[in-house]
């Protein structure tokens, strides 16, 4: 059975651009990455790359979200924690992207930032492991050096930044809960639970939206939800303002603003706050 698939522009770019067409060889390639570096000839196709995965990202963010709360809407909370995780991961890669920066794997982490000269360096952290801790340390790393700007970067939920903290429920849920909580809330989603039941999750993210500051992706009681969605908020923000969309990518967002009006989300109002 052929299991081949489309992978992130700027990985399949920057493979091609050194000369690899076959990805099972990849690996043997590394020596030939650290000597690779923007070029005249390769920026404009790594920025375009850039741009497609941004959105794809976005997408895969947004899909992931309204999953979450089709999942909450029918009492299956484990599940929900896990995928407004997934959705706040996704939002992550799009803002290491959004900084100028790109992340290639080739056996171990590289990133690098889409100006002409710049090469691709390992990513090393103690104690950081596999695509998730990378990302989050990167991202980490970046704002520390002004080159994200992110809010929730600039507080910590119970001594852990709120990246860390989403991850840590994530594997609370995944690997050390004997048994789901389901079909009885999660301590992390019982405060806003009742808004579902209660069919105000329009009221309830239309608070998330006007909250400028940010202090309620730090409130326990909100952060699991309020993170993605705010990220949401940004990310759209920014897509709206300077990307464009092809046809196809337009009738997604099309399709998705639907899919939330069916789950009880009024993205009209919403969409005002985001001006």
């Amino acid at each position: 059975m052929n299991m081949s698939f489309k992978r992130n522009d700027i990985q399949e770019f920057v493979e091609y651009d050194n000369g690899c067409l076959e990805k099972e060889k990849w690996p043997s390639y590394k020596a030939k990455l650290i000597n690779w570096s923007v070029s005249e000839d390769n920026i404009s196709k790594l920025r375009n790359c850039r741009e497609s995965d941004i959105i794809s990202y976005f997408f895969k963010a947004a899909q992931t979200f309204i999953q979450a709360i089709d999942e909450i809407k029918n009492k299956r909370f484990a599940w929900s924690i896990i995928k407004l995780y997934y959705s706040s991961f996704y939002l992550l890669r799009c803002d290491i992207l959004r900084s100028n920066h790109i992340m290639v794997r080739c056996g171990s982490f590289f990133y690098g930032k889409i100006e002409i000269g710049q090469s691709l360096i390992p990513f090393r952290k103690n104690n950081v492991r596999g695509d998730h801790q990378f990302t989050i340390a990167l991202a980490e790393k970046l704002y520390e050096g002004g080159d994200i700007n992110d809010p929730l970067l600039g507080n910590k939920i119970d001594d852990l930044t709120s990246y860390i903290w989403l991850m840590k429920n994530r594997e609370r849920v995944n690997y050390q809960m004997k048994n789901f909580s389901d079909p009885y809330s999660d301590i992390v989603t019982a405060h806003f639970e009742p808004y579902f039941k209660e069919s105000k999750i329009s009221e309830l993210l239309r608070f998330y939206a006007s909250n400028t500051d940010y202090s309620v992706c730090f409130d326990v009681d909100h952060a699991t939800l309020a993170i993605p969605f705010k990220k949401l908020q940004r990310t759209f923000i920014y897509i709206k303002e300077k990307l464009s969309l092809t046809d196809k990518e337009f009738r997604k967002m099309v399709d998705l603003k639907w899919t939330l009006e069916i789950l009880g989300i009024n993205t009209d109002e919403i969409e005002q706050m985001t001006k």
